[in-house]
């Protein structure tokens, strides 16, 4: 993948969401069981929730954030990982294929597959960056091309079981 400047790249769709590194949805909801365990005030629950600030505070303090994929309503921008300034367009038609899912060091990422490359994005993020990809390329998804999720296992339209 050829990383460019991304103030050269012509971007002609319309912005629709950045993803980011960072998981401020997880930080948040520890947080707020921190604050309803330290609320009880049971001795056990304050030393837990002062054990969970602890590693929602090293997170939020050491874990840094970062861009990583831009989502237009025409393709993703891909951010270079060491420089920001960087990245690469993909068209939504030059992805055959996409998911999300862990990649060998056990970190989330989003997996686009192209014709001749495969190409991961990590992420904390993953699940905002499937549900808005999910608007607009769908059919390309592994689960959806496996016909694996729950809403389409039936065929809401005939009301039967998809064989």
């Amino acid at each position: 993948m050829n990383y460019r400047n991304i103030s050269e790249l012509t971007l002609k769709g319309n912005f629709i969401k950045k993803v980011g590194y960072k998981p401020y949805l997880s930080n948040l909801i520890s947080l707020l069981a921190t604050v309803l365990l330290v609320a009880t005030m049971n001795k056990l629950a304050i030393i837990l929730g002062t054990f969970l600030l602890t590693l929602n505070m090293a997170s939020f303090v050491f874990i840094k954030d970062y861009p990583t994929m831009a989502i237009y309503d025409d393709g993703v921008l891909i951010y270079n990982v060491k420089n920001t300034n960087q990245g690469y367009f993909l068209p939504f038609e030059n992805i055959i294929r996409w998911t999300a899912k862990k990649d060998s060091n056990k970190v989330d990422c989003i997996y686009f597959q192209l014709e001749n490359a495969e190409i991961y994005v990590p992420t904390f993020q993953s699940g905002k960056a499937l549900r808005t990809l999910n608007k607009y390329i769908e059919k390309k998804e592994i689960n959806y091309l496996e016909g694996k999720t729950i809403g389409r296992l039936f065929d809401f339209q005939n009301n039967s079981k998809k064989k």
